[in-house]
Parts: C-alpha cells; structure tokens; sequence
C-alpha cells in the first residue's frame, strides 16, 4: 500500500469521533491509538509507524524517547524497529533506579503528575514519539526531562495534532524545535474533524 493510501487510512481512525466530557473546557476524544478504545489494530500502529520513518529525518537521532502509557509505546517501539534504534519510555511513577530523572508533570491536559525517565544523557540525540498533541504539556515535561538530562532534542513527530490548543506552539517557543505530525485535527460542533 503506498504512503498516501496508508495516511488516508489513518486519517480515518481520527475523523468523525464524538468528543466527551467537558466540552468548554477540554472536549476529550476517544481515540483507538491513545485509549484501546475501541481496541487498537495492530495495523495502525504499523501504518503509523511506516509514515513517521518515511516522512520524518532521523539521521541525528541515536535513541527514541515517548511516553510508556497510551499509544506512544507500541508506536515507539514499531518505529524503533524499523530504524534499529533504541528506545526509553518515560513513567509516570517514579522509581530509584539507576540514571533515572524525574519532572513535574503539571501543565497537561492528562493531569498532574510526575515524568520518569531513565537512561538519558548528553550523549543522547533524542527523537520524541506521540501519538497525539493537544495542549503539548506533557510533551514540554517529557522534553524537560530529556533537556534535563543533558541530551539534545533533534525531533518531534506526533501522528495527530489537535489545531484547537496551539499545543505545536507551545513545544516549540519551549524547546526551540518545531513538532512535525502526519495529520492535524480540530473539534466541531463536538466531532472531530482530519485536516491533511
């Protein structure tokens, strides 16, 4: 299948969906990639995973960095693969363990928290993985950590932005790199709708 079809195809799973709870404040989505609701397909993430290689440059990357809970494991991992590149998954928990960092987690639409992550340094040139941005807050604290660690941040690729919270905005006047996503999406009338 080419890369047009494969985007289609994705742009599909993002498109049409209700949002829910408050819809003033943060009209949140379900989405099969971020929530296993419905359950996610394999081939999605695999879609997803062929897209981010083909259209995004990770020759200055040596290690891939994402969140462990909702789609951006399984999409860092498949994307990892493809690359031969490590990966580190950053926790919401922290642990003692060796090399690991923790920030506050504070301005995401998720909540608050903490990020966890281990095995970063001033060696690590970092790819972050989402699978979606929406306000970016827990982008900038995932970013805060890596910085944090002293590695340097060469990219940002997410499979969807939501356009309604300059999120993209946010992640880049913090960190100085401008985010990349496959599709963009916004709210209406509490459905969303793809943008290509």
């Amino acid at each position: 299948m080419n890369l047009e079809n494969k985007l289609n195809k994705v742009a599909k799973y993002f498109d049409g969906l209700q949002s829910i709870g408050d819809k003033d404040k943060y009209p949140y989505v379900l989405f099969s990639l971020t929530d296993y609701n419905p359950p996610v397909l394999p081939d999605l993430i695999e879609d997803i995973a062929d897209l981010i290689v083909e259209k995004v440059d990770f020759k200055k990357v040596n290690i891939l960095v994402s969140q462990a809970d909702r789609g951006g494991g399984p999409l860092t991992f498949a994307v990892a693969k493809r690359l031969g590149l490590p990966f580190s998954l950053a926790n919401w928990y922290p642990r003692e363990s060796r090399g690991h960092l923790v920030v506050e987690n504070a301005g995401s639409a998720s909540g608050p928290g903490f990020i966890c992550i281990n095995d970063i340094n001033n060696d690590s040139k970092v790819g972050i993985i989402y699978d979606l941005i929406s306000t970016g807050g827990s982008t900038i604290a995932l970013a805060h950590a890596v910085i944090k660690a002293g590695a340097e941040i060469k990219t940002i690729v997410s499979a969807a932005e939501n356009i309604n919270y300059d999120g993209f905005q946010k992640i880049e006047n913090f960190i100085g790199v401008k985010p990349l996503s496959l599709l963009k999406y916004k709210i209406v009338e509490g459905y969303t709708q793809v943008i290509l």
